[in-house]
């Protein structure tokens, strides 16, 4: 479980919003509550992308990051955070900390990557990290969005950039959320809850469509649908329901990944699941609360945001 976060400035980028350096930084300290292993930041800047990653808390790198990302003489065009819970790579080697950087782009994750192995030997790419985040930076080297959609395996969401431009993807098995702010401009983060942290008022909070591409330039957001393979049973690298338990009932249907939506959720653009993509689990409870837990939280948080 790791922690994702940014913000994406529309327009010109000559007058910098006054709230935009110490929102970041309140999103980026609460982002600590999903990972305190590492954190880092990337920036688009006149000269190019920088960046600065240690393996220390959001709240020791924070302050300098923000001050770094915002001493220009204009507003970076876009920010990423990340805050990491390590699984693959010591945090200690700081190659392996987020955000990776290659190919003049910064990428950020959020999940678990399986078949790291297999997608360098795909790509004839030898490995330079131990993280396991590096497949989905070759993948995107040699493929785009379409090579890390048809052959990464594992759970992800993800965020990069490459000059001006920012992207954000999820295969459905990591939370990602997306705000709307009333001045044009987005933000970005794990969960809805990171999001509010800020302080900011939102013309629209949804979460992102597993397969859809979100594309951010100068004017605007676009939205593109990607060739994702079938939904695969998530190993819930977020969610530790290792302990959980599940009794099956003689007669009763297994509860499923993705429960029948309320009205609420429809209105909040969740997205459409075919019913075969659906999967169920005897050995584990799989309901709603406990894959998700308190994240989506919505019914408290509907009135700041209208």
């Amino acid at each position: 479980m790791c922690g994702i976060g940014g913000y994406y400035q529309t327009g010109n980028t000559e007058n910098a919003p006054q709230w935009a350096k110490p929102a970041l930084r309140k999103m980026w300290n609460s982002l600590q509550s999903r990972g305190t292993d590492a954190s880092g930041v990337a920036y688009e800047s006149p000269s190019g992308i920088r960046h600065v990653k240690t393996d220390k808390s959001a709240y020791e790198l924070s302050s300098l990051g923000m001050n770094l990302a915002f001493g220009m003489n204009r507003t970076p065009r876009w920010v990423m955070l990340h805050t990491r819970a390590a699984t693959h790579g010591k945090p200690e080697l700081n190659r392996n900390n987020h955000p990776l950087m290659g190919s003049k782009l910064a990428l950020c994750h959020n999940g678990v990557v399986y078949n790291k192995d297999n997608v360098l030997r795909k790509y004839n790419a030898s490995p330079k990290r131990e993280v396991d985040t590096e497949a989905i930076l070759v993948a995107l080297k040699n493929g785009g969005i379409d090579a890390v959609a048809g052959h990464v395996e594992g759970s992800m969401s993800i965020s990069w950039a490459k000059g001006k431009t920012m992207y954000l993807w999820t295969n459905g098995m990591s939370p990602l959320v997306i705000g709307e702010l009333f001045n044009g401009d987005f933000m970005y983060s794990s969960t809805d809850n990171h999001l509010m942290t800020t302080g900011l008022r939102f013309r629209n909070i949804f979460d992102a469509k597993h397969g859809h591409l979100y594309k951010f330039t100068p004017t605007g957001m676009t939205v593109h649908k990607t060739q994702l393979r079938k939904m695969q049973q998530p190993m819930y690298s977020w969610r530790d329901l290792s302990k959980k338990t599940h009794t099956k009932q003689k007669g009763t249907r297994q509860p499923s990944l993705v429960p029948k939506r309320t009205h609420a959720e429809r209105v909040r653009n969740f997205d459409e699941y075919d019913e075969d993509s659906v999967r169920y689990l005897d050995d584990i409870d799989v309901t709603w609360e406990a894959v998700y837990g308190d994240w989506r939280s919505w019914s408290k948080k509907s009135k700041e945001v209208q």
